[in-house]
């Protein structure tokens, strides 16, 4: 599996809840350098946890609490100027806020991401960035003074010392990521955006497509009937299968000069690792690549966009389908059983995937001649040159990535589990179905 260098700094913020007295005097330099010394003796020292750091937190705690809010607020619009030209996405910094355990900073860091789109104009933002923030559901605030409204919404007895150290953690969990590759062109940036151009997709009809796509594999995942969810996922896939064949035709034969493109794929605890393994499976049944960012927890495709987009929504339909066998086990087992273990779990998940990978290679040996059969003529000349420009973007994309072998531990009851899941997950079906469709060639 690839794996991208994470280019971070580790440490935690080492604060103590003071008291609040009265209001100190302290000029807005001063408190500037005091949030400075918090984070500088954090990061240097993060195991001192000295009476140092919490002196200087006492003494910010009793300064001029809308001079201090300001300050913070400030400090936080320069964080996230700096995380979107490293390429982040306003949802991946509130997703890394998160996974560092505070429910809390998820508010801050929320309110601060509100705050920051909400002083850019539209027009400067580029569309799919306005549609990214657009789906968080961000609340709305002000764009100055919204850091004493965070304590309300999170807790209406929240103290302002509080308040102060989960802005002081926040910052610090959100300042620590690395720059990734840009998917979205950031605000202020006058790059050429590198992620895939969506009106290619929607010039062959793909908006229309996927939407039918999430609505066969929602019923798929909604059934409680393993026969109806494998007619569900099987029509989706011929769907998937159809029309990406047609996107590479469409492209092989026209002069938009459509390049390969990069998205991102958010993977969730438990069993990063098993399920970062099946996405990058599937990514590979569709000409796409994958790499995975171990420190972040998420995965980067890269290939052309209707391929990423058959790469993601199927892969989605399959993890569910993968959670709902476990489910469907667990229920059936009394408490302490080994089929409720992590150990047989993550041997499900693994061999699952790796039965999926098989599946695919084999459906993909045989379509070569049936697409060819059918469209009278050989795309494979037309996927061979798109796999190469994926093969290329993803050199350029990433100079430095590493290959590494998934490791755990292993449960024989779990690996046959998996791949019997694996096997009743339709991914081909008979040529009699009605619904039979094939994977694209890689």
């Amino acid at each position: 599996m690839l794996d991208a260098p994470s280019g971070t700094v580790s440490g935690t913020v080492s604060v103590a809840a003071g008291t609040v007295g009265g209001m100190g005097r302290s000029s807005r330099h001063e408190i500037d350098q005091m949030i400075d010394d918090l984070l500088f003796r954090s990061w240097s020292a993060p195991r001192s946890g000295g009476a140092g750091s919490a002196d200087v937190f006492d003494s910010l705690a009793q300064s001029h609490r809308p001079t201090v809010s300001a300050a913070l607020e400030a400090r936080f619009t320069v964080v996230l100027s700096r995380l979107w030209a490293n390429g982040w996405l306003p949802g991946e910094v509130i997703r890394q806020v998160g996974r560092a355990g505070s429910a809390d900073g998820v508010a801050v860091i929320s309110a601060a991401v509100a705050a920051d789109h909400r002083r850019r104009h539209p027009d400067s933002l580029h569309p799919r960035w306005r549609s990214h923030v657009d789906d968080l559901q961000l609340p709305d605030v002000a764009v100055d003074g919204w850091l004493p409204g965070t304590a309300s919404a999170r807790n209406a007895r929240a103290s302002w010392s509080e308040l102060l150290a989960t802005a002081i953690h926040t910052l610090q969990a959100s300042a620590l990521g690395g720059p990734l590759t840009t998917v979205i062109r950031p605000p202020g940036s006058d790059a050429d955006d590198a992620a895939p151009d969506i009106t290619s997709f929607q010039a062959v009809g793909g908006a229309s497509i996927l939407a039918k796509i999430r609505q066969l594999l929602a019923q798929a995942e909604s059934t409680n009937f393993d026969a109806e969810a494998e007619v569900f996922t099987a029509k989706a896939h011929e769907l998937m299968a159809r029309h990406a064949l047609d996107a590479a035709a469409v492209w092989s034969q026209s002069e938009t000069g459509e390049q390969p493109g990069a998205v991102r794929v958010a993977i969730d605890e438990p069993y990063v690792a098993a399920k970062s393994l099946l996405l990058q499976v599937v990514a590979e049944g569709y000409r796409c690549r994958t790499v995975f960012h171990r420190h972040y927890a998420f995965s980067t495709l890269v290939g052309f966009v209707s391929d990423l987009a058959a790469a993601e929504t199927l892969y989605t339909s399959l993890l569910i389908q993968a959670q709902q066998a476990l489910g469907r086990v667990a229920r059936s087992a009394p408490a302490g059983a080994r089929t409720r273990s992590r150990r047989y779990r993550s041997s499900f998940l693994r061999s699952y995937a790796l039965r999926i990978d098989e599946r695919l290679t084999e459906i993909n040996d045989q379509v070569r001649s049936d697409v060819e059969a059918d469209t009278e003529r050989s795309l494979l000349p037309v996927l061979a040159r798109r796999n190469s420009l994926v093969d290329d973007t993803l050199s350029e994309l990433f100079p430095d990535v590493s290959t590494y072998r998934i490791g755990g531990s292993y449960d024989l009851q779990g690996h046959t589990d998996g791949r019997s899941a694996a096997d009743r997950a339709d991914l081909n079906p008979s040529v009699d179905s009605p619904t039979a469709g094939a994977l694209p060639a890689r």
